[in-house]
């Protein structure tokens, strides 16, 4: 995990994505993994959201959701959550440039 400058964030506000292994808000940052097994939960999942000055922080754009099996540790849990975000990421990246476009062409008229 990397925390940008403010400086950073300013100048691209709205165009850097996270997709962190969490429901945000619950378990944000680098941790996410271990907080979601220590927690009883039953589920955890994924969540792309645009990135701010905070620590996970931004907007949540959209989440997919992953059971917590009994067995689970880290590492497997990792692996499920992230087989989630490659289908989940490239959805939110279409969904987002969609709008982009759409936004563009309502401009011209």
């Amino acid at each position: 995990m990397r925390i940008l400058s403010p400086d950073f964030l300013q100048h691209y506000a709205y165009n850097v994505l996270n997709i962190p292994p969490a429901l945000l808000p619950k378990f944000p940052g680098a941790h996410a993994l271990r907080d979601a097994l220590s927690s009883g939960e039953s589920e955890t999942g994924a969540s792309v959201h645009w990135v701010d000055d905070g620590v996970d922080t931004g907007r949540v754009l959209e989440q997919t959701r992953v059971p917590i099996f009994n067995n689970d540790n880290e590492d497997t849990l990792k692996a499920r959550i992230q087989i989630a975000e490659r289908a989940l990421y490239p959805k939110v990246l279409q969904t987002q440039a969609l709008k982009k476009i759409q936004q563009q062409y309502a401009d011209t008229k």
